[in-house]
């Protein structure tokens, strides 16, 4: 009995001490995400980024696909990640070099559970819906509309 009560009372006290540890909270990504990263959108711009699995962040840069002033040179890209109920929820943001006045937006995020996502523009919902492909996919949709222009297809 007296053992029995020795052995409850460990069990117990691990019990304690192990809810009180801390837990990670960076969530299992998905083989697409780790190591350096390379995605493409619908409309052929490319995403590339490492993964500080520790932290829950993206950093890398955008190549614009574009013939214009949006993709002569690599746009800066920041991002995080997080484990939610309905699956990794991604959110990469991505800014202008040039900034403001060119023809393309200054900033947009590309937001969703992987590999879905929608865009999103400093005025809001971008009415744009797509999923991820691999980098060197072909696009599916036009480069002069949408995308970094910021007008719905």
């Amino acid at each position: 009995m007296k053992l029995a009560l020795s052995l409850g009372c460990v069990l117990l006290a691990s019990i304690a001490v192990g809810a009180l540890a801390p837990r990670s909270s960076v969530p299992t990504l998905p083989a697409a995400l780790l190591g350096s990263v390379c995605l493409q959108d619908q409309y052929g711009d490319q995403y590339s980024f490492t993964v500080d699995e520790q932290h829950g962040y993206v950093f890398g840069s955008a190549m614009i696909n574009s013939q214009f002033a949006c993709g002569t040179t690599p746009w800066p890209l920041t991002g995080s990640y997080t484990q939610t109920e309905d699956g990794l929820l991604l959110e990469l943001t991505v800014a202008n070099p040039a900034g403001i006045g060119q023809p393309c937006v200054s900033t947009f995020k590309l937001k969703g559970l992987f590999p879905r996502f929608a865009w999103y523009y400093d005025f809001g919902y971008g009415s744009q819906e797509s999923a991820y492909v691999t980098c060197g996919s072909d696009a599916t949709a036009s480069s002069s509309s949408g995308g970094v222009w910021g007008v719905p297809h």
